[in-house]
């Protein structure tokens, strides 16, 4: 008897013909010059019809397990890519949609702010060297979230690129 066990753990079986708990049951004659034994196989010659993951292959003679065949089924490589490329570029959407230093940013405006009000027993020019620096910082931390943004949307540009070669290259 045979039990073909699924990635999820779970005998395949056909419940009008497969014994309890087997796939298959099949009688075969075997001698001590026996080498290979021919099993009936699954699968359909049209598609993959076998969920990604390990699957196992158990072969019973009355009720002991005599041997096991482990395998796994994996999507085609030019599959594999294509998922890459596609989670890349939602990574690079994202990236794009993303506010860099949003919260210094807020922050260092309000400060802006603060001090463009009016203030008693504040000279104009102490106001506006006050200002000045401010508006520094404001532009330093625009500046710096600019060009992270800009690093990071080069990263992913360049890593979309490479999947895109590698998936030209590929034959399936």
């Amino acid at each position: 008897m045979t039990k073909y066990i699924n990635p999820n753990g779970n005998v395949n079986r056909n419940t009008k013909s497969s014994p309890t708990d087997y796939t298959h049951s099949d009688t075969k004659t075997i001698n001590t010059n026996t080498t290979t034994i021919l099993l009936s196989g699954w699968g359909n010659a049209d598609k993959c019809t076998y969920d990604i993951g390990e699957h196992k292959i158990e072969v019973y003679v009355d009720e002991y397990l005599i041997h096991t065949k482990k395998y796994n089924v994996d999507i085609a490589p030019s599959e594999r890519i294509k998922n890459e490329i596609d989670r890349a570029e939602e990574e690079l959407k994202r990236i794009k949609q993303t506010v860099y230093y949003s919260s210094e940013y807020k922050f260092a405006v309000n400060e802006l702010n603060e001090l463009q009000k009016f203030k008693l027993f504040r000279g104009s020019s102490e106001k506006q060297r006050q200002i000045q620096s401010q508006q520094r910082v404001v532009d330093q931390i625009k500046t710096k979230a600019e060009n992270e943004k800009n690093r990071n949307i080069k990263i992913q540009e360049e890593k979309i690129y490479k999947l895109k070669m590698e998936l030209s290259a590929q034959t399936y």
